[in-house]
């Protein structure tokens, strides 16, 4: 397997000099000649203007298009329609339609539950990209590497969104690294097929038996992705987009936060300017002032844990009509569990935890990552434990992404976490020193409402943790949904989280919870309290904490601007949770991950260690350039690279004639076929490099040859010697995709809703199909069910099934090309979906509002259809056809009645029943005709 890359060759010399337009076709007709034939004679212009219109916006021409191109006798008609194509919006959707099979892209995760997620706006920033012709070279590298160009903008970073629409996994139980590894082999094979047009994913379990691709060259290329801030796991909760992800926020909501930062902002401004001091000084204000330093006027919970608690009721000191109780399994499903052990140990009457059950504290479950707080709780470690929760709100780990706040041992160190989706939108912390074990200790948690580390402090009998601050990028809620239908509950709970590593023999006393940030003074005190002693201020040495105590607890005006500081938060969160969330790129800080080979591709066998690389077979790095996805971008759209342009090139030459100049649009390597005409294919990609990447010059430059213009009614001759026109001697004929086959019968219909963007919608569908994820399929209403197909919510484990029948793919890999099947059930599907019935009668509604003739009706049915005035033939079986229909619904008005009940669209009542069910059944069969369904 030998790569150069593509050269203009000169176009060779022809007979038929007056055929060729462009360079292409000298190309293409040498090929013709060379076998003594000749090309077809062009299309006639009914076919011409249809074939262009949906090739280039993936709807049919409307009537009055079609009689103005034949009316335009002009050397120039043709290609002023081409270009008018290119200019409308709808020239970016048909476009996208085609990316979005590279890149995957669907409405769902995938796997076993399959949940939603709302990533419209990739598809939206793809249409936009097309329809603004952003050169392909930029289109590719933001979508590679955007996040990493210079000052990166928040359309760079969307775009890579790209890179995120692989499958991803919620379930529980998994191994986290085994399918974060699984997502990058899907980037490497979308990269591969993509835009390589390569079997690189062969690969990854040893080297590639065809194509000269070592397992340690895919492990390189492997690497170019491995160094993203994300996780195998992604939340149960579908709200909470898998991270990293950026915010999306709408003008109105950018400029709401951009108030409320300014304010927060201000507002801390000013509580720094509050702290003040005691006239007297701080040293003689503490001999004294009599003070409480317990901070029990805050204090809104305790549960002293003693011998009379049970599994059934764990008193609440401070809200007595409050108990809480033993939540068996950390589930509250569960209603059986082991049995209560209480333990005298020392002066503690302490609980022994069995990391499985844990105490469940369900009222207290008010915790904002905009609200101070502070959790305080005896604990006595075992020798044993390595790592365990000791207490926390989550309602799972990773399941839930630990959303909510935690305090652990994570092997044998203090791990404090506060998040809305961890690893990345978090907050944690690590202790610098190993945890202390087999001695009571009081571990108090405090937290500002800042959504800063700088705010969170780990307390261990009263002294502040030395912490290594891991991540500090909380920018959503910690808290979350009371109960989901698992039996996962928010709420404190101690010693135990559903399905993770809980404190077994782990002895607990004395939880208090109080309702502000207490001061270090004040967690001091507590702590001596729980080991029979007392503080009081005039034993404290330390300024700073002097300072801080009588600022939170004495300073009037401190107070009041904390509590505004807090407030302004509280509207702040409140502001910034509901912004849409977009997955994209982000690379990790500080070293990069390490890379390396997996032995038979398995994740957990780490062979030789790699450098970031790419195939060098295909293409030599340039060692010049960054070992990152910017670097690739850069590789992969050298001009002399040998690849992407031809594979680019030939995807789009397949779109529009049927089939690429090489067949095999997903491999071109050595076990895929040969260029029927190398030459053209070479000329056509660096046509496209030398124009700039401009995709609109690619795709105008085939619509304008001779070869794209030719009828695609080949002489018997031409079929028998090549009768898979493989020398492009005759014009394509293909059957419509399936976004095209709804997308012409709704304007045909005038149903069509053609609005560009925005979210999914849910046209009609059989009912029951989403019950195998326990998802419920809701209906759109009105215009939203006459959007155009690109817009279809794409349910990986049940993609749309109306247009799965016509050869869509799953989306769950990416397709360079799409299969062709001809069944049964498509023919089955154009005549009994509502969408196609429907569309049929409001068809018939059309033409009859338009003209009383049931002859011009019949006509003007079928050019909405098929864009072409019916024969004297077959206007002949349209009238034998409806004139049979006619009295069919004449004797049997309840069959009409039957027709016109069929989808949302009312009925026009002034119209006659019988000649609407009439044209309808008229125009149900159009539908399904040949004509309609084929492009020529």
């Amino acid at each position: 397997m030998v790569f150069y890359y593509a050269r203009k060759k000169l176009p060779p010399a022809v007979t038929q000099t007056n055929w060729p337009v462009n360079p292409l076709d000298n190309f293409i007709l040498k090929k013709i000649e060379d076998k003594n034939l000749s090309p077809t004679e062009q299309a006639d212009k009914e076919t011409l203007i249809r074939r262009v219109t949906f090739d280039l916006t993936g709807l049919p021409p409307s009537l009055e298009e079609i009689d103005a191109f034949i009316a335009d006798t002009s050397d120039s008609a043709y290609e002023t329609v081409v270009d008018r194509l290119l200019a409308s919006s709808a020239y970016g959707e048909r476009l996208a339609s085609e990316w979005l099979d590279v890149a995957r892209y669907a409405d769902t995760h995938g796997y076993a539950t399959d949940p939603f997620r709302d990533v419209s706006p990739y598809r939206d920033w793809v249409i936009e990209k097309f329809n603004q012709n952003m050169p392909f070279d930029e289109f590719v590298t933001w979508q590679l590497a955007g996040d990493l160009l210079p000052n990166a903008t928040a359309e760079q970073k969307l775009a890579t969104a790209f890179n995120r629409m692989h499958t991803q996994n919620n379930e529980g139980g998994i191994v986290l690294e085994e399918f974060r590894v699984e997502y990058v082999k899907d980037r490497v094979q979308s990269l591969g097929t993509g835009l390589l047009g390569l079997t690189l994913h062969c690969a990854q379990c040893h080297d590639h038996k065809y194509d000269d691709i070592p397992t340690k060259d895919y492990y390189q290329t492997f690497a170019m992705f491995n160094n993203n801030d994300d996780s195998g796991q992604i939340p149960w909760d579908a709200k909470d987009m898998p991270v990293p992800t950026m915010l999306l926020p709408t003008k109105a909501q950018k400029s709401d936060v951009a108030s409320i930062n300014d304010r927060v902002t201000a507002s801390e401004a000013k509580l720094a300017a509050s702290i003040d001091t005691p006239k007297e000084g701080l040293n003689s204000w503490k001999n004294t002032v009599s003070a409480n330093l317990l901070a029990k006027k805050s204090l809104i919970a305790h549960f002293p844990l003693t011998l009379d608690d049970s599994n059934e009721t764990i008193a609440n000191a401070v809200r007595k009509d409050k108990p809480d109780r033993v939540l068996f399994s950390s589930n509250i499903n569960e209603k059986t569990g082991a049995e209560f052990v209480t333990k005298t140990d020392q002066q503690h009457q302490g609980i022994l935890l069995n990391g499985e059950d844990a105490l469940y504290f369900p009222h207290e479950d008010k915790f904002s990552r905009a609200t101070p707080f502070t959790v305080a709780v005896n604990v006595k470690l075992p020798e044993s434990i390595k790592s365990g929760v000791i207490f926390h709100n989550n309602k799972s780990s990773t399941l839930y992404a630990y959303k909510g706040f935690d305090v652990s041992v994570e092997d044998n160190y203090w791990l404090v976490r506060l998040a809305h989706t961890y690893p990345y939108n978090a907050i944690a912390l690590r202790s610098k020193n190993p945890v202390t074990k087999k001695q009571w200790q009081h571990v108090a948690l405090t937290y500002d409402g800042s959504s800063k580390a700088k705010g969170v402090t780990l307390y261990v009998d009263g002294k502040p943790v030395d912490m290594t601050v891991e991540r500090d990028n909380l920018y959503k809620e910690i808290s979350q949904e009371k109960k989901d239908h698992l039996g996962l509950v928010a709420g404190l709970k101690v010693g135990a989280r559903w399905r993770d590593r809980g404190a077994a023999n782990t002895l607990v006393d004395d939880i208090k919870l109080w309702s502000k940030e207490l001061s270090q003074i004040e967690v001091l005190a507590n702590a001596k309290q729980q080991h029979g002693e007392t503080l009081s201020l005039a034993q404290v040495e330390d300024s700073d904490a002097l300072s801080e105590y009588y600022n939170k607890v004495f300073n009037k005006a401190y107070q009041k601007q904390l509590a505004e500081l807090t407030q302004v938060r509280v509207k702040q969160s409140t502001l910034v949770e509901p912004i849409k969330e977009m997955m994209i790129m982000q690379e990790l800080k500080g070293e990069r991950r390490p890379s390396y080979i997996l032995e038979r591709g398995l994740y957990s066998e780490h062979g030789e260690e790699v450098e970031p690389g790419v195939p060098e077979a295909v293409f030599p790095f340039d060692q010049s350039l960054p070992k990152n996805r910017i670097g690739l971008a850069k590789w992969l759209t050298d001009p002399k690279h040998p690849l992407m342009a031809r594979v680019v090139s030939n995807r789009y030459w397949a779109m529009l004639m049927g089939n690429g100049i090489v067949r095999t649009p997903e491999d071109f390597g050595s076990q895929g076929k040969l260029p029927t005409h190398p030459d053209a294919l070479d000329w056509l990609s660096r046509e496209f490099i030398d124009s700039g990447w401009d995709v609109k010059h690619l795709i105008k430059t085939i619509a304008m040859t001779a070869t794209y213009k030719q009828s695609s009614l080949a002489s018997s001759e031409l079929i028998a010697q090549d009768p898979e026109n493989t020398l492009f001697a005759s014009g394509p004929s293909n059957r419509l995709t399936a976004e095209m086959l709804r997308d012409n019968v709704l304007a045909a219909s005038g149903l069509l809703v053609t609005k560009v963007g925005g979210k999914s919608v849910y046209p009609y569908q059989p009912e029951g199909l989403w019950k195998m994820n326990r998802a419920t399929y809701v209906q759109s209403k009105g215009d939203d069910l006459y959007r155009r197909s690109l817009y279809t919510v794409w349910k990986r484990n049940a993609p749309p099934p109306s247009m799965h029948t016509f050869d869509t793919p799953t989306r769950t890999y990416t397709v360079g090309a799409r299969q062709a099947t001809s069944t049964p059930l498509q023919a089955l599907t154009m005549m009994n979906d509502p969408q196609f019935v429907e569309a049929g009668r409001v068809l018939a509604e059309r033409v009859m509002t338009q003209t009383p003739d049931s002859e011009q009706r019949l006509t003007r049915l079928y050019r909405l259809l098929t864009s072409q005035y019916p024969d004297q033939d077959e206007l002949g079986v349209l009238k034998e056809m409806y004139t049979q229909f006619v009295d069919k619904y004449s004797a049997m008005p309840e069959d009409a009645d039957a027709i016109l009940e069929i989808g949302e669209k009312d009925p026009l009542p002034t119209l006659d029943k019988t000649i609407v069910a009439a044209l309808s059944a008229v125009a149900n069969l159009v539908i399904n005709h040949d004509a309609t369904v084929i492009k020529r």
